[in-house]
């Protein structure tokens, strides 16, 4: 089953980050995640070809046009190909020379900092040509496939973590070389098998013009947006650096990772939703559009609060099991970016919706200048001597206004109502969360054994969600689901 594998992959994902952050240390932990995000920064390029990939794919599987499907594959194919060359250009001159001049790491690292920036480059080259492969797999919900290769991840993640901790030397230089090989042989992975089972697209040099014109209208708003995106994520990262060295990057890295750990199966089912909104769009079927962004809207931030919960009420306990070594700041990092994901969570589904329509514009702006303004208030704060974890405060205020946002504009893109929303997706999540937190806070001034009220906070988490956050449709809904998913396993 795809969540069940998506949960294992979560827990590997921890352990990994345990044995990585033990064995660098935690300064060249930091060097490595603050080097890897110059390159990070070039990942909106990735990203937003990749969405669009997505989105044009599905759309075409849902208007059940095979040679559509076909051109507009290949289209990709060498769009990316393109972009590959504009990666290395700009890998090897903008970014080398912000390395040279503004990265904050010990001179002692500085080679193999290098090393990492090299490898990061490469990989993501490799990165940007497989997307068209990957994602004919996802739109066509082969998510079977995406769990199985999901674990295949897992285990090289961790043969690296165990590799590295038999280097004496030179480790960071090692674990970069490591982390490459085993990207490469993921990528390779989806490649071979997208090529193998869908042979009615097969790729070969052409030009489609008309093809090539709907993507690029798409793909010229989603590069602001992608790169909003970001630099929100990684700008702020290098922001940090700058003004607090490498310690404070791994202390937000290791908010990164619990974070990524927690929202590992909300991202495994929005995967699998995403074409179904296209497709649905597509089609013309608009009520049953609606009715689906409701329930994946909410099922999306009540699957991760069911995980998240639990973490918020014990992050300290959690952070010293999972880690040997905390960096300064760790904990408070951790929690405050778990509540930025919950916050970023309550608009569900809706930025998914916005692009099956293809009408970007009016979205991109407005939604994506909220995001990128994020950089510009922490760079102020951290000026004004503000401490580092503001940083995730001023994300949690811009996720409630991009939230916001959102609902205002998909009125106007497909019609949805914005009080429908609030009534139907927030105000149950908001009920969800209040009464957990009443249930489970009285708990801390009984002096209740730590281990216990992270096991209740889950069981309360979990009850809420399925009790008050559902009515009884969507409780039907959601077990029919559940039934679906345990017979594919």
């Amino acid at each position: 089953m795809l969540y069940i594998r998506m949960f294992l992959l979560m827990l590997v994902s921890f352990y990994t980050s345990r044995v990585v952050l033990n064995a660098l240390g935690v300064e060249d932990f930091g060097v490595y995640n603050v080097v890897g995000g110059i390159i990070g920064l070039m990942a909106f390029f990735n990203s937003s070809m990749g969405l669009a990939t997505n989105r044009f794919l599905s759309f075409a599987i849902g208007k059940k046009d095979n040679e559509l499907l076909t051109k507009t594959f290949i289209m990709c194919v060498e769009t990316h190909m393109i972009l590959a060359g504009i990666i290395i250009l700009i890998g090897e001159t903008v970014g080398l020379w912000y390395f040279y001049n503004f990265l904050n790491i010990p001179i002692e690292s500085y080679e193999q900092a290098m090393v990492v920036y090299q490898l990061s480059v490469a990989a993501c080259v490799i990165s940007v040509l497989s997307i068209p492969f990957t994602s004919l797999v996802i739109s066509h919900e082969d998510m079977g496939l995406y769990a199985y290769i999901s674990i295949v991840e897992g285990v090289l993640k961790l043969t690296v973590a165990f590799l590295i901790t038999i280097v004496s030397v030179y480790r960071l230089s090692y674990y970069a070389f490591f982390v490459f090989i085993s990207s490469t042989l993921v990528i390779g992975i989806w490649i071979f098998y997208s090529r193998r089972k869908y042979r009615h697209v097969q790729f070969h040099f052409g030009w489609y013009k008309n093809v090539f014109k709907d993507i690029y209208k798409f793909i010229g708003w989603q590069f602001y947006g992608s790169a909003s995106w970001v630099l929100r994520t990684q700008g702020v990262s290098l922001v940090l650096n700058y003004f607090f060295g490498p310690v404070l990057n791994a202390a937000r890295t290791i908010g990164v990772q619990i974070n990524g750990g927690i929202t590992t199966l909300l991202t495994g089912f929005q995967t699998a939703v995403n074409p179904q909104i296209i497709k649905k769009y597509a089609s013309g079927q608009l009520e049953e559009l609606y009715n689906l962004i409701f329930r994946s809207s909410k099922l999306s931030f009540l699957l991760l609060f069911i995980l998240a919960f639990p973490v918020l009420m014990g992050t300290e306990p959690i952070l010293k099991f999972w880690l040997k070594i905390i960096p300064d700041y760790g904990v408070v990092f951790a929690q405050l970016m778990i509540i930025a994901s919950l916050a970023d969570a309550l608009s569900g589904t809706l930025a998914y919706a916005a692009l099956a329509t293809g009408k970007i514009k009016l979205y991109t702006l407005i939604v994506n200048t909220i995001s990128l303004s994020d950089i510009v208030f922490v760079y102020i704060a951290f000026k004004l001597g503000f401490p580092p974890q503001s940083l995730v405060i001023v994300e949690i205020f811009i996720c409630l206004f991009i939230c916001i946002a959102r609902i205002l504009i998909l009125r106007k893109l497909i019609g949805i109502s914005s009080l429908d929303y609030l009534s139907k997706v927030i105000l149950p999540e908001f009920l969800v969360v209040t009464i957990s937190f009443l249930l489970i806070l009285p708990l801390f001034f009984f002096n209740v054994n730590i281990f216990i009220v992270i096991i209740l906070s889950f069981i309360v988490s979990l009850g809420s969600s399925f009790f008050i956050g559902f009515n009884r449709t969507e409780q039907s809904w959601v077990l029919s689901l559940i039934k679906n998913k345990l017979k594919i396993a």
